[in-house]
């Protein structure tokens, strides 16, 4: 009877750890419809939507580098710098041109990081905490410290609304899509479990563990030009700092996603989780009034949180 007793409330214990963060997602939702009857409406949750997208649509790729067991910490200093630069050659040489210099300023900002990383062989965490302050400096330097204004065109190009959704919301969901064929259908996603499980034995399968993690920096980079793209038609203006917020934001969804910074664990459908534990979160903080200052305690704590929720998985998995 008592071993009987003993797997089943194992069994519950390890259900209840591994599904912690969408416990939270529930409990947030029932908290902020309870507090405010309007939280549920179709409009909101199409604003939630609205707001989570740029937060998803970097989050599916980095998930896929810190499986690599690398990480960019640089994320929201290339929004900014991507920006400023593709504002700059918008308004100067037209829409098209514009577009480009959005991706091609994240593509290469995402590929030095990645030479740094793979193949100078330096430290991730302190090379794009170096490369993000070369960013910032050269998006001040850029844009002179003022804010750009895009063109009529390109607003009124990113703002259409299909269905009652903007363009962002259609991206997230094919970088979605993407991202989660390349991790669970695809050659590249078991080439990218065996870098992060073990380099060196990944190599000796034959992974060539430098090439991809420099191809996953060159498309987390990528996609920051496409959040810049995005962040740019929500507020109408581009700036150095428009992506300051970003980063902490994107790696606590990744981590409460079941992503570990040790690599080779975690799949794309925990990922979804934690981007809309993040977005409700932070819709229903600004719809309760919260003050900013509180809300960086909160985001504070959930990155603690996220980080335990982490070491609880790994340990399960890894019990040595």
């Amino acid at each position: 009877m008592g071993t009987t007793r003993k797997p089943l409330a194992q069994g519950a214990s390890g259900w209840v750890v591994n599904n912690l963060v969408l416990l939270g997602l529930l409990f947030l939702v029932v908290f902020f419809s309870l507090r405010n009857p309007l939280f549920f409406s179709v409009g909101n949750v199409r604003s939630i939507l609205r707001q989570l997208a740029p937060i998803g649509i970097y989050s599916f790729p980095v998930a896929l580098l810190l499986i690599s067991r690398s990480i960019d910490l640089s994320l929201g200093a290339v929004v900014g710098l991507s920006s400023v630069v593709g504002i700059e050659v918008m308004n100067a040489a037209g829409l098209a041109a514009g577009l480009a210099a959005f991706l091609g300023v994240g593509l290469a900002a995402g590929a030095l990081n990645g030479l740094l990383v793979s193949y100078a062989r330096l430290n991730p965490i302190i090379v794009t905490l170096g490369t993000q302050i070369v960013f910032r400096g050269l998006s001040l330097s850029v844009s002179g410290g003022k804010a750009g204004v895009p063109p009529a065109l390109f607003l009124k190009v990113f703002r259409l609304e299909v269905l009652g959704f903007r363009p962002e919301v259609f991206l997230m969901i094919i970088v979605l899509a993407l991202c989660w064929w390349l991790l669970h259908a695809s050659r590249v996603g078991r080439s990218l479990y065996a870098a992060g499980e073990n380099a060196r034995v990944a190599f000796l399968m034959g992974v060539n563990v430098r090439r991809l993690q420099f191809l996953m920096h060159c498309a987390v980079g990528l996609t920051g030009g496409v959040v810049a793209l995005v962040s740019v038609s929500k507020l109408g203006l581009s700036g150095g700092g428009i992506g300051e917020s970003m980063t902490l934001p994107v790696i606590i969804a990744v981590l409460l996603g079941g992503i570990d910074f040790g690599g080779g664990v975690g799949r794309i459908p925990g990922v979804i989780v934690g981007v809309f534990f993040m977005g409700v979160l932070e819709a229903g903080l600004l719809i309760l009034g919260v003050t900013e200052f509180v809300q960086q305690v909160i985001v504070g704590a959930v990155l603690i949180a996220a980080i335990y929720t982490s070491t609880l998985r790994r340990r399960r998995l890894r019990p040595s």
